[in-house]
């Protein structure tokens, strides 16, 4: 996967933890011991930022022997990561390590559920995350999204042009911003224009002035597909992205209303994935 995080921010997973010493394994000795750690899956799990945590290992002086990439299916109790080193290296990365196992392994994993269950009601149904991650936490959960088979809706703000409520609001109202629309598509042909709709009338204004996708925020399935079917008839090549409340509950339900995008934000939270870690002795 072609991703890069820096390393400053695996430095700063790494200081939470130890900050700055691991007092139990120096007043054991455990720089003069040699080990082997190893981390599998209780349950079978998507694997996401396994190469962040190699960096972890290496970064600390451990030898690392085997790491499955991101994107990759683990069944359960398959050994997926495993590294060797000395003792007091091993337990400064090992919680560390299975911290951001655990918590981006759940998210792909996730991640992996909803797009199987979208796809199988519509299989050219795209599926984008928000940028509402949990502050500090984006590039990993933006990499752990990607590992399960989904894409960011933006990475940034001048990604695409995504007009919201506020912005109808702050520049005078509906009628403005219709008007506003051709200039904005003259003035940045290279970029999709799209706008925020909460109802059938306000969506179908929103294709007549020429965006390029119609996002419905929390809109019902059934009332989504009427605003999907009526504004086809204007231009049947808009983009119908449905944003808000979708989850692993209702995305049946999304995919089957006809839009062409689905956006969440709660691929981002729930369980932690079950990862089990071992750490054996290498001497007699």
């Amino acid at each position: 996967m072609s991703f890069f995080i820096p390393d400053h921010d695996l430095e700063r997973i790494l200081e939470e933890d130890v900050h700055p010493l691991d007092l139990t394994s120096h007043l054991l000795g455990m720089d003069r011991r040699e080990g082997r750690i190893r981390y599998l899956p209780r349950t079978p799990i998507v694997l996401a930022c396994t190469e962040e945590v190699e960096r972890i290992f290496l970064r600390l002086g451990l030898q690392v022997e085997s790491c499955l990439p991101s994107g990759s299916l683990c069944a359960e109790g398959e050994s997926f990561f495993q590294a060797r080193g000395r003792g007091d290296r091993l337990h400064l990365a090992w919680r560390t390590g299975l911290r951001v196992l655990e918590s981006y392994c759940g998210i792909a994993t996730r991640t992996a559920d909803l797009v199987r269950k979208a796809r199988a009601v519509n299989p050219d149904i795209s599926v984008v995350t928000t940028r509402k991650a949990m502050p500090g936490t984006r590039h990993l959960a933006i990499k752990a999204v990607m590992a399960g088979g989904a894409y960011p809706h933006r990475l940034g703000l001048s990604e695409t042009i995504l007009i919201f409520d506020a912005h109808t609001e702050l520049l005078g109202g509906e009628a403005k911003l219709l008007e506003a629309i051709p200039r904005i598509k003259r003035e940045a042909r290279e970029k999709k224009v799209g706008a925020e709709a909460k109802s059938l009338e306000g969506a179908l204004a929103l294709v007549r002035a020429g965006v390029d996708f119609v996002q419905l925020d929390k809109l019902p399935p059934a009332e989504l597909a009427l605003v999907a079917r009526e504004a086809r008839l204007l231009n049947p090549a808009i983009v119908i992205v449905a944003a808000g409340n979708v989850n692993l509950g209702n995305v049946e339900a999304y995919a089957a209303s006809g839009a062409d995008v689905l956006v969440t934000s709660s691929l981002y939270f729930g369980p932690p994935a079950d990862i089990q870690s071992e750490i054996r002795s290498l001497e007699s």
